[in-house]
């Protein structure tokens, strides 16, 4: 089985840092490579790259995806979300 590389679209270092950004200091940027080819179980599996908020002392996922740009644009479409819906 082939090692799987992070995504290039930006370093996981530019993730973190851009993760501190819009969360603050508690903030997280995971990179995760897949552990199965079938997909996994659960929502998270499918995803290489989480950010978290790290809100209220745990590890609060905020958008996920296969690159750190899909995750980040995962968590502002989620936040978008919630804005309008309060």
């Amino acid at each position: 089985m082939a090692q799987q590389q992070p995504p290039t679209d930006m370093t996981q270092e530019q993730a973190q840092a851009e993760a501190i950004r819009r969360w603050g200091l508690s903030a997280t940027a995971t990179y995760r490579p897949s552990r199965r080819t079938d997909g996994g179980h659960g929502r998270l599996a499918r995803y290489r790259c989480t950010v978290g908020s790290g809100r209220g002392g745990g590890y609060l996922v905020e958008g996920q995806g296969n690159t750190w740009r899909e995750a980040f644009a995962d968590a502002a479409l989620a936040q978008e979300l919630e804005r309008r819906s309060s």
